[in-house]
């Protein structure tokens, strides 16, 4: 028997790519770092630890598995899952950057 290891970490960023085979799921965390000037602002870095990639049926099962089990999260603390203020205005767009470029990578049937 073989044994698998399993790796733990902590997250609280995340970005998503996307080709024509595949989606990128790449996990993280934001920190502050000390100004490299004394008495300057501290920089808010994103610190980029591990990417998944998926096939898109893969992709499509974890969507679902993810949903089903925040549903159930839900339903136990019996109140929703709030996201902060302005979390939904940063990723406006997200979906529309997607798509494009995955029609630019995708390429034209040839003409006949």
């Amino acid at each position: 028997m073989t044994a698998v290891k399993v790796l733990f970490g902590y997250s609280n960023t995340f970005r998503v790519r996307a080709s024509p085979g595949d989606f990128g799921i790449a996990f993280g965390y934001q920190t502050e770092l000390p100004s490299a000037t004394p008495g300057g602002p501290d920089q808010i870095v994103i610190i980029d630890e591990v990417e998944i990639a998926l096939t898109p049926i893969a992709l499509k099962l974890l969507q679902i598995a993810v949903n089903d089990n925040l549903e159930a999260f839900e339903a136990a603390t019996g109140k929703p899952v709030d996201l902060p203020q302005g979390v939904l205005e940063q990723m406006t767009g997200q979906k529309e950057r997607l798509k494009a470029a995955l029609v630019a990578q995708v390429p034209s049937p040839p003409k006949t």
